[in-house]
């Protein structure tokens, strides 16, 4: 297959969509991405990707068009997808050669999709829409968001328009299901959740030694929705044994720093730069449990937060607030280090989580690792793309 990818977001930014095309490449297809120039956590365009339009890595072709960057502002964020959507669509129509597919992914916000969807359509294509995001329900996970203001009605008659015009859409978490098949119908579902594999499976070549004590370690957006402000009120109640690492940038990131300043836990929590690919597994390795939350109501609470299938690579114990899709993993998994809603229950499961038997852990690790290979491994999912596009285009030519 010669396959069109369009992605506001790839390589080196942190989404799974890279590892997929990279699969699909090894499977013997073509691929050809569009997307922006890297700016996602970097808070600008790395200076090597300034002059950078198009490049080749690990097969896959990929074309980047020049974006405003996404910064710690509303505004700049805004101005972000705004750009991305024009310039894209100017650029679609340039790429060269001919294709058989079309597969767009939907991360906020849904306007991304919509060159994919013109391109297809002009050039009479099947094209499949892969949802790891549910539009404009992320947008409640803002503050200054709620269903009754004007925009997000528009918002949401915007995104009803564009989700109709796909031929398929594959979800990334199972609970999506029954949301888009109210929506659209179940002539365009595929009634199978395609959960995103990890970032990268490979160990790291280097480690980060935390030194004495328990380390637990949180990596992604720190954002509003990931609790992590509750976690931080309430280490204070427990020994300066136990350190936390947040790693990564976001929203909240300022508002985090005051938080830990103020409670004095300078010396307990850490805080690291936004990381690569290349870079993120070395606070990995040496960590002794993770953190994974997702405080936020509805279908968007319900999703499974890509860090924890990075997680499940490394087999660590995880301490973890969620519901919906990534709760019934960590059930299968065994995983009891679930937190209450106000988190007061933290200390008595971290106490639980240090005294565990190096057997224990073992018997985690390899739960853990080996679940994830036989149902969420970057190979597995690769295939299973595959499948639903190489089916799509049969029932396309029927």
């Amino acid at each position: 297959m010669k396959i069109l990818v369009v992605t506001q977001y790839y390589y080196p930014e942190s989404f799974a969509i890279t590892g997929l095309c990279e699969g699909l490449v090894k499977l013997g297809h073509q691929v050809q991405v569009l997307t922006s120039k890297p700016q996602y956590g970097f808070g600008q365009i790395p200076k090597d990707y300034l002059k950078i339009t198009d490049e080749i890595i690990s097969g896959v072709n990929i074309h980047r068009v020049p974006t405003r960057p996404r910064k710690q502002t509303v505004l700049s964020t805004v101005i972000n997808y705004a750009t991305f959507y024009r310039e894209a669509q100017k650029a679609i129509h340039h790429l060269q050669g001919r294709f058989d597919v079309v597969l767009s992914v939907s991360l906020s916000p849904l306007m991304s999709i919509h060159p994919a969807i013109q391109y297809a359509k002009k050039h009479q294509l099947p094209h499949l829409l892969y949802a790891v995001d549910v539009w404009p329900e992320s947008l409640l996970a803002s503050p200054l968001m709620a269903k009754q203001q004007w925009i997000y009605q528009r918002m949401k008659k915007w995104s009803l328009s564009l989700y109709r015009q796909v031929d398929r859409i594959l979800v990334g978490s199972p609970s999506y299901i029954p949301h888009f098949l109210r929506i659209v119908g179940q002539d365009k579902v595929i009634e199978k959740a395609l959960i995103q594999p990890a970032l990268v499976e490979h160990r790291a070549k280097e480690t980060v030694d935390y030194g004495e004590g328990f380390h637990v370690v949180y990596a992604g957006n720190l954002g509003t929705i990931q609790g992590l402000s509750l976690l931080i009120k309430q280490w204070k109640t427990l020994p300066k044994s136990m350190h936390l690492h947040l790693v990564g940038s976001g929203s909240q990131t300022n508002a985090l720093r005051l938080l830990v300043n103020k409670l004095n836990l300078t010396f307990s929590i850490h805080f690291y730069a936004h990381q690569t690919p290349d870079t993120i597994t070395k606070f990995f390795e040496d960590a002794d449990a993770f953190y994974v939350g997702l405080i936020q109501e509805g279908i968007v609470g319900k999703t499974i937060p890509h860090k924890l299938i990075q997680y499940l690579t490394f087999g660590k114990p995880i301490l973890s607030y969620l519901k919906g899709d990534g709760l019934t993993i960590l059930k299968t998994l065994k995983q009891p280090y679930i937190l209450n809603r106000q988190f007061s229950n933290l200390k008595m499961l971290l106490k639980k989580m240090s005294s565990l038997t190096e057997l224990e852990k073992t018997a985690i690790r390899e739960t853990q690792q080996t679940y994830y290979q036989q149902q969420l491994s970057i190979a597995t999912a690769s295939k299973t793309l595959e499948d639903h596009l190489m089916a799509l285009i049969q029932s396309f030519k029927a």
